[in-house]
């Protein structure tokens, strides 16, 4: 097994949220081989099951992966009197886990238990598409962040995945340094893909 040791600089930061006008779509989810490069998605802590496939600037080439938005229905998207929110549980926290091309900035495409969650029981298919509000919200992870190499990595070529990040939940900055070493001189991005981050230096 190839190992190096390292400690890594990570850059996170949390902008002030506010709540701005959406709309959200569901589809079957993608809880391995994502576009974000997660393996599974956690149901018995969180993010609960909840996810959603993100577009435009949220998904931001991959560096939006792992945010994590409040999602509440305001009630049908456009004119779809058989479609209702639930009057309990209108809102959900979801993590962005995964891409979706065609959704603008403010289109949210949720897995089936985040839509089932916010709109009346049964609904989600009556529903469809819906209207929302959605603001960026801390993740509450709890356990440790999580640092994965990429398959394929060597001595020669190292990329990495980065999970479940508590506060901010995405990373837009990477810098290692090696066991002993007294400065960060190797720095990783998302050049070759939205999935890991590549490394060199």
């Amino acid at each position: 097994m190839y190992r190096i040791p390292f400690s890594a600089l990570l850059l996170v930061t949390l902008s002030n949220a506010q709540s701005l006008t959406g709309k959200a779509t569901y589809y079957g989810g993608n809880e391995n081989g994502n576009a974000c490069g997660y393996n599974d998605l956690e149901y018995a802590t969180f993010p609960f099951g909840y996810s959603a496939a993100c577009g435009s600037d949220v998904f931001n080439d991959g560096y939006g992966c792992g945010k994590c938005y409040k999602i509440t229905c305001i009630g049908p998207y456009g004119n779809n009197p058989g479609c209702s929110c639930d009057s309990s549980t209108p809102s959900v926290i979801v993590s962005c886990m995964d891409q979706c091309p065609e959704c603008a900035t403010s289109h949210f495409d949720l897995n089936p238990k985040a839509m089932e969650r916010i709109v009346g029981d049964g609904l989600a298919g009556t529903c469809g598409v819906i209207e929302t509000t959605y603001e960026r919200v801390s993740c509450d992870y709890t356990s440790n962040i999580k640092i994965r190499a990429k398959t394929g990595t060597s001595a020669y070529w190292y990329g990495l995945h980065i999970d479940d990040i508590a506060g901010n939940g995405a990373v837009s900055n990477v810098e290692i340094k090696s066991s002993g070493s007294s400065s960060y001189d190797t720095t990783c991005d998302k050049s070759q893909g939205p999935s890991f981050w590549i490394c060199n230096g």
